[in-house]
């Protein structure tokens, strides 16, 4: 299937991220010094985790905002070298329902 057919059936699909004002991704330490973000399938559950931040991290958090993206553009993501995204080093998560 083209890139551009998966995108287009990708688009209607709405994820939620964490971001800081500047629409950037919030990112948690996770183990061996990587960094981690986030994608949940619910705005509810990106929700949970920055008051989960926000515990550690009140200011972070303060700054922190729920980002709704497509599912298009997180494919972008996963399908553009990471060189020329800035985001090497950075490992991303699907979070699947928390409320199952």
């Amino acid at each position: 299937m083209p890139k551009d057919e998966v995108k287009a059936r990708l688009a209607p699909i709405p994820v939620y991220t964490v971001a800081n004002p500047k629409n950037e991704f919030v990112l948690v330490a996770g183990e061996s010094n990587t960094q981690l973000g986030f994608f949940f399938f619910r705005k509810e559950d990106a929700e949970a985790i920055i008051d989960k931040i926000r515990e550690e991290n009140p200011r972070l958090a303060r700054d922190s905002k729920v980002l709704r993206v497509t599912m298009d553009n997180v494919y972008e993501v996963f399908t553009t070298p990471r060189d020329q995204t800035g985001l090497t080093g950075i490992h991303f998560r699907f979070m699947p329902d928390m409320s199952q």
